[in-house]
């Protein structure tokens, strides 16, 4: 049958450490928002109030201004995903209204390196032709995250391959 590949959430320390103490509006345009603020409670982050848009949402100022606003009534700190927040600089119009929005970015921790491997094996062949250095670099994607913790993906890992 299929694999079963396990894999959790870690956010990134420094993420983690710069929210510390402070009480966050977070927001998402992400197919599951609520697993996005479930992850900042699980690092004991102070969320206050949370704020949820489609997948995949096209913020207007409008948005950005409404956040701002509510998040400044409360003081509170705004903080998104990586995805959210690529959205949001990708619009130049925004761009002096996502300075004191925080990311939060996480990394994706697989519990078996070894079927990760033999799942990158399976699904990701080189043809015979094919160099089989360009398949070890493909594995290394997979593990390219940091060195000390061996299979750590990046939540744009697919963009890198």
């Amino acid at each position: 049958g299929a694999p079963v590949l396990r894999a959790r959430v870690m956010p990134e320390a420094h993420a983690v450490a710069s929210l510390s103490g402070r009480r966050v509006l977070a927001f998402a345009g992400i197919g599951d928002p609520a697993r996005f603020f479930r992850t900042l409670r699980a690092s004991e982050i102070d969320v206050a109030a949370t704020r949820t848009f489609p997948d995949h949402h096209f913020y207007s100022h409008e948005d950005v201004a409404a956040l701002a606003a509510d998040a400044k009534r409360e003081s509170l700190v705004l903080v998104t995903t990586e995805k959210d927040m690529a959205r949001l600089r990708s619009n130049a119009d925004l761009a002096s209204q996502v300075r004191d929005i925080v990311q939060f970015p996480v990394t994706l921790r697989f519990e078996d390196d070894a079927a990760l491997r033999q799942f990158v094996e399976r699904v990701a062949p080189m043809p015979l032709d094919h160099p089989r250095k360009l398949q070890q670099e493909l594995l290394e994607k997979a593990a390219a995250a940091d060195s000390s913790r061996p299979c750590l993906a990046r939540t744009r890992f697919h963009q890198g391959l």
